[in-house]
């Protein structure tokens, strides 16, 4: 199976950033903010009781890159990587303090060229501190919506 870079498009549609007693959804999409391999900047999806940070974990120090159209018929999508082997992104959606988060949905999109096939994914989703609680090995051959209806009071994070 071939290992490709794994894009984040509309990564976290339905974002829940909710007080101790209001809540209010906001989707955090890219939609009009990236361009063709230019960074994200950290300050993308930022909101008064929240805090969004990108990482390519490939390269630490440097956050998420960006295309506008060309994948599964997604547009506006992020990835880390200059290579289609090893490439590792990351995606911390943190409330501030008194605060929680909620993800609950998030896309996945692999990137291809020529004919569609398969490539071999991993990803996770975990509260901040804590282990793995939606995660995944295997193929991605389409886009893919997943729903893993998580809260956390210490932040998510999409790797």
């Amino acid at each position: 199976m071939q290992n490709a870079k794994k894009l984040m498009s509309v990564v976290a549609t339905a974002l829940l950033f909710a007080a101790p007693v209001a809540s209010h959804a906001v989707d955090l999409d890219f939609n009009g903010a990236v361009s063709n391999g230019v960074r994200l900047s950290q300050n993308y999806g930022d909101g008064p009781t929240w805090d969004v940070t990108y990482r390519d974990l490939t390269t630490p120090s440097f956050s998420l890159l960006g295309w506008t159209t060309g994948y599964q018929g997604t547009r506006d999508v992020l990835y880390s990587g200059v290579t289609d082997a090893g490439s590792h992104g990351r995606i911390t959606i943190a409330p501030y303090a008194g605060y929680q988060v909620t993800l609950n949905s998030f896309d996945l999109t692999p990137y291809l060229t020529g004919a569609p096939r398969t490539f071999s994914s991993q990803w996770a989703v975990y509260s901040v501190g804590g282990g793995a609680s939606f995660a995944s090995v295997g193929p991605l051959a389409t886009l893919t919506t997943y729903s893993p209806a998580l809260s956390s009071t210490t932040g998510v994070i999409i790797e």
